[in-house]
C-alpha cells in the first residue's frame, strides 16, 4: 500500500513539474503581448493553470492519494486572484466562507476552477473604477450535497446578454465544468451576480 501511495505521489509530482513548465512558458509571452485583449486572454490562461498546479500542490503537501481539504484549496485560490487583480482598499471588499471538506481530485478541481472563474469575471467586470463593491464566495457542505456560490453587488450582466448564450471563454468554461461534474446552476444576473453551484456528492 505504501509502495502504491509513493508511486501515486511521484505521479502527481511529475504532473505537478510540468504544469509549471508550462505556466513558466506563458510567463514569458507577457513581454510579447501588445495588445489588451490578448494580454487578459493570456493573464485569464495563467490563472487557470495556477488553479489546477494549486490542487496538485496540496494532493502533495497533505500526502494524500486521492483527496485534498476543499476548503483550503478554495482559500488558496482566492489567494491567487486577489495576487492577479490587486483590488485597491476599500474599493472592493472580498468576503468568504469555505467549509473544510475532504473531497476527491476529480471533482474539487472544476469546482476550483469554477470559482476562480466566477471571481475573476466580478472583479474584472462588475464594477467600475470608482465604484466600491462587495464580492461574496461561499463554499458549503448541505449534507447530500456542496454549494458554491459566488456573488456581487455590482453592474450586472449589459442587457440583452444571457449567460447560457454568453460568448465569453470563461463564461464557457464555467458551462462546461457545470456539465462535466453534472452540477446545478441557478443565477442571477441583474442587479449584480449571482451564481449557485450545486452538485450531489458522490
Amino acid at each position: 500500500m505504501d509502495e502504491l501511495k509513493n508511486t501515486i505521489n511521484g505521479l502527481y509530482r511529475q504532473i505537478d513539474r510540468n504544469l509549471q513548465l508550462i505556466t513558466s512558458i506563458v510567463n514569458l509571452q507577457f513581454p510579447y503581448i501588445k495588445d489588451e485583449d490578448d494580454y487578459e486572454l493570456l493573464r485569464d490562461t495563467q490563472n487557470r493553470l495556477k488553479s489546477i498546479r494549486k490542487a496538485y500542490e496540496k494532493l502533495i503537501y497533505e500526502g494524500s492519494s486521492d483527496t485534498i481539504n476543499f476548503g483550503a484549496y478554495a482559500r488558496s485560490i482566492v489567494s491567487g486572484i486577489l495576487s492577479t487583480y490587486s483590488p485597491e482598499p476599500g474599493r472592493v471588499r472580498l468576503e468568504m466562507y469555505f467549509e473544510d471538506v475532504d473531497m476527491g481530485l476529480d471533482l474539487a478541481v472544476p469546482f476550483g476552477m469554477i470559482l476562480s472563474e466566477l471571481l475573476s469575471n466580478s472583479f474584472r467586470h462588475a464594477f467600475t473604477e470608482d465604484q466600491d463593491g462587495r464580492i461574496r464566495a461561499v463554499f458549503m457542505d448541505k449534507g447530500d450535497h456542496y454549494m458554491l456560490e459566488v456573488r456581487d453587488n455590482g453592474r450586472g450582466f449589459p442587457e440583452g446578454v444571457d449567460f447560457e448564450g454568453a460568448d465569453s471563454l470563461g463564461l464557457q468554461l464555467v458551462k462546461n465544468l457545470i456539465n462535466q461534474i453534472e452540477a446545478k446552476v441557478d443565477y442571477t444576473l441583474s442587479p449584480g451576480t449571482c451564481f449557485k453551484v450545486r452538485v450531489l456528492k458522490p
